[in-house]
């Protein structure tokens, strides 16, 4: 009986002579009977009970799992439900039901879905029994995808039926029972021969990692109890080999498995990380929890920045002229009325931009924004127009003059309007200073400078939430937003609790905030963190637990989290509203020891979907933390010098 082990495939229904029936439809192989075929669930599909109470009902946290996602991956079946020869309006409300009628297997069998929050909505699950509201309702003309789970391995006879109401009489009308078989995991094949010298046994089995193996003994063949041999094994991945020397005139093994607790699940998103010393792009399948290093070579070593939907990643490389974009192959399109998710592989787009000294980036509402330092050059790139156009893509340009500087894209008032730094009209001729002394606002429609404010010294740092933009200046942060009836500006003055000689020298903001965080400078030496409220128009000191000072720091993609990395290795996680520190885990990583090169060498964070990442450059990894509890999930090895990070998925429920 052939076996269906990858490829897309569907749990079918249609709809022929007035009566409903179901089969197996796979993309390349066709269309069987329901048990005429195996769906294979493969080893690799193993997982585990997430910690998060929300998962309570697939079982105890950390129990082994074998899922076949609702998201595609290359190992394994892509398997949904169908029902795409039902036409429209046959059924009442265009729906149909997949019921579980029965089942057998060596465990449980639990069907579920996610919605864009990340929050499950179980269908079915036979470890409360198997009742009339076991079932999956599935659109009429369309199909679905879901998590097909099964707690232990083996085989499995899944009895399903489909039904519907009829439009034009009422009546309910049913398929058939019909008989999936699914093939789940790889229970262990144990070989048994005689070694050379006669006198004892060589067992032999192909393993798993995070597990552990029991040989057990009998003296029958049918009866009797077994009885361990010796200590559990660890599994490995390979061939494991055990040489047994025989108790009795008659012997029979067996294998008992345990797979380890501990194994958490991974989540669909990636990771890219850049290197300090290697001119090259890493990346991180967070699903899998594969590691791919050195994936794409690069000019040189690389600033990194998402699009403001997480779907692209910017490569900024300073040293060769060249910022280049990647496509993550994690994203949402609209269709109108559902959104159709897509995992699709990595790749390296045709889009470089090429200029001189390509530094600073923000992303904001529909925008990422590129600076390039000396010609002063802003390249816009619109995420929209962007996905539209693909390999073709050529980014709108501002040129505001030879400086240091940076682009601030605004969502509010309507229109395209963008806050870029002025330069310091001196420079380069009077004075080698290249930072701007001020900001104009740019009409992207008519390219036309709007408003102005001058006069300031020696701008780093910018940030953005859309209706406002904020820039350090060694005089305090300057804001700039549109009050109704035009453009205006402040300068919140540094204040009192700021040492001599500090000044913000960078900011982070986010569109659902009113307040930024910022760093103080004195030169390249950090200092301490400050608060900025856009609405009070005023700066006060944000305490960090302990005596370190912030190397690396982040907003979480929805604004709820800030999270910060120490020198001293720590890491803190706080409420980016309330300001109040949710958790501290000490001693994360090893504590940074150079502080130049403007965080070159410095650890980095990103974070989304429950799951916060920090490189550790010293350590030579990523860790994986859990939101909130901030224990380890898992940690990935990463030759060379992990710096810079972004992750890459739907990190935030997509809005029409």
């Amino acid at each position: 009986m052939p076996r269906l082990a990858t490829g897309h495939a569907d749990v079918g229904v249609a709809f022929s002579d007035g009566e409903l029936e179901m089969h197996v439809h796979h993309d390349e192989w066709g269309e069987f009977h329901p048990d005429e075929v195996w769906l294979k669930v493969a080893a690799s599909a193993r997982t585990a009970v997430p910690s998060a109470p929300a998962f309570a009902f697939l079982g105890d946290p950390g129990t082994a799992l074998w899922i076949l996602p609702a998201s595609q991956r290359p190992d394994l079946l892509f398997l949904g439900l169908g029902a795409e020869e039902v036409a429209p309006g046959v059924f009442s409300g265009d729906v149909l039901r997949v019921t579980l009628k029965h089942w057998e297997g060596p465990g449980h069998f639990i069907v579920y879905q996610l919605d864009n929050f990340g929050t499950p909505t179980v269908w079915i699950n036979t470890r409360d029994g198997v009742d009339t509201n076991d079932y999956v309702p599935l659109p009429a003309g369309g199909h679905i995808h879901v998590n097909w789970v099964f707690s232990a391995p083996g085989f499995y006879r899944l009895t399903f039926q489909a039904s519907g109401t009829l439009v034009g009489t009422g009546r309910e009308l049913t398929s058939t029972e019909a008989v999936y078989l699914f093939d789940v995991g790889e229970l262990p094949r144990l070989t048994i021969t005689r070694a050379h010298d006669g006198d004892h046994w060589v067992l032999r089995w192909l393993s798993e990692t995070n597990t552990r193996y029991q040989i057990q003994y009998r003296v029958a063949a049918d009866s009797g109890p077994w009885t361990d041999l010796g200590l559990p094994i660890p599994g490995t991945g390979g061939i494991l080999e055990e040489h047994v020397e025989p108790l009795h005139p008659q012997q029979f093994f067996r294998l008992r498995v345990e797979y380890n607790p501990g194994n958490e699940p991974g989540i669909v998103a990636r990771l890219f990380i850049a290197d300090a010393t290697n001119a090259a792009l890493s990346m991180i399948d967070l699903e899998t929890g594969a590691v791919y290093p050195a994936l794409f070579p690069l000019g040189s070593r690389a600033r990194l920045a998402s699009t403001p939907s997480s779907r692209y990643c910017l490569a900024v490389q300073l040293d060769a002229g060249r910022a280049e974009l990647f496509d993550s192959g994690i994203y949402v399109e609209d269709h109108g009325d559902h959104w159709h998710y897509y995992k699709q592989p990595v790749r390296r787009m045709q889009v470089s931009l090429l200029g001189a000294n390509p530094v600073h980036t923000v992303a904001l509402g529909d925008w990422l924004t590129l600076h390039w330092d000396l010609s002063g050059r802003v390249d816009l790139i619109h995420e929209k127009e962007l996905t539209v156009a693909g390999d073709a893509y050529v980014p709108q340009s501002i040129h505001a003059g030879a400086q240091h500087g940076s682009a601030v894209p605004f969502t509010h008032p309507p229109g395209r309007f963008f806050a870029v730094s002025k330069p310091n009209p001196l420079y380069p001729h009077e004075t080698r200073n290249p930072l701007p002394v001020g900001v104009d606002i740019w009409d992207l429609d008519t390219s036309n400078r709007v408003h102005t404010a001058t006069g300031y010294t020696r701008m780093h740092g910018e940030a953005g939430n859309g209706w406002s933009a904020a820039f350090g200046f060694v005089e305090g942060v300057l804001l700039l937003w549109h009050n109704g009836n035009g453009w205006t500006n402040y300068m919140i003055p540094n204040p009192p609790t700021m040492p001599a000689g500090y000044r913000i020298g960078d900011l982070r903001g986010h569109e659902t905030l009113n307040h930024y965080f910022g760093l103080a400078f004195q030169g390249e030496t950090a200092g301490d963190m400050f608060v900025i409220s856009a609405t009070d128009l005023s700066m006060e000191r944000l305490a960090l637990p302990g005596d370190s000072f912030a190397v690396a720091y982040e907003l979480g993609p929805d604004g709820n989290t800030f999270n910060v990395v120490l020198a001293n290795g720590d890491f803190v996680e706080m409420n980016a509203r309330t300001l109040q520190v949710l958790g501290v885990r000490r001693a994360l990583i090893a504590p940074t020891t150079n502080h130049s090169n403007h965080g070159q060498f410095h650890p980095h964070v990103a974070g989304g979907l429950g799951r916060l990442y920090v490189t550790d450059p010293i350590g030579q990894r990523v860790v994986e933390l859990e939101a909130g509890s901030l224990r380890t999930l898992r940690v990935f090895p990463l030759p060379g010098t992990p710096t810079k990070i972004t992750m890459h998925g739907v990190l935030v429920p997509p809005t029409r």
